[in-house]
């Protein structure tokens, strides 16, 4: 599914050379293909961040979650609402392998953002979050969960204003594929520093920042 959507500025205005309007797709279906750009230099924060995520299936749609919390018995995974296509039907599949159920708890679809609970049968570990924006030009790495590819790009605009979310996100200039909605972006040193939620086929993607997260 493709989403126009205009690019405008929060605080400030939008440079000259970036376009006003970029085709972007919701990211609803499986991913097709190795999107590659992998650093060595980056190796420990990619391998620290895909601990962090596991696969989320719900009905007929597949996407990503990062493992957000972690209550003391069960672990609260969040991801993009627009994966959860039956609320009664959530698979979590860490590592690609282990499967079990999982619960809605909350969804935002004002954010687009879900969060689920499940038991945390699998291998994982708990996000880094750091709660504050990047800074322009700034590296930032998103995984897919589903292979053992790895993005690496650059945020071209920390905190702009996206009218098809009706909100702030970050814009990066990074390669992602479908089906990689709910993934992390990550800073170089593995802190989670946002949730994906669109992306284009030209190597743009939007992300909410973790500031706008509970």
């Amino acid at each position: 599914m493709y989403n126009d959507w205009k690019k405008t500025y929060y605080k400030r205005a939008i440079p000259i050379g970036i376009m006003v309007w970029v085709l972007f797709f919701i990211m609803l279906i499986g991913t097709t293909g190795p999107f590659k750009s992998y650093d060595i230099s980056y190796g420990e924060a990619i391998e620290d961040a895909r601990l962090s995520e596991v696969l989320v299936e719900s009905g007929n749609l597949r996407g990503i979650g990062c493992i957000w919390d972690n209550d003391g018995s069960n672990l609260i995974i969040i991801t993009a609402a627009h994966v959860i296509d039956d609320p009664e039907d959530i698979d979590i599949i860490y590592d690609s392998q282990t499967v079990e159920k999982a619960r809605l708890v909350k969804m935002d679809k004002g954010l687009d953002i879900a969060y689920v609970e499940a038991t945390g049968r699998g291998p994982y570990s708990i996000v880094k979050r750091k709660d504050k924006l990047p800074k322009e030009s700034e590296s930032v790495i998103i995984v897919d969960a589903a292979s053992p590819d790895a993005s690496i790009g650059v945020v071209a605009e920390p905190d702009i204003y996206v009218e098809d979310f009706e909100h702030n996100m970050i814009y990066c200039r990074i390669e992602v594929n479908e089906g990689m909605s709910g993934s992390g972006l990550y800073d170089k040193k593995g802190n989670f520093i946002g949730i994906l939620l669109g992306g284009s086929d030209s190597g743009e993607a939007v992300c909410l920042s973790t500031i706008y997260l509970e």
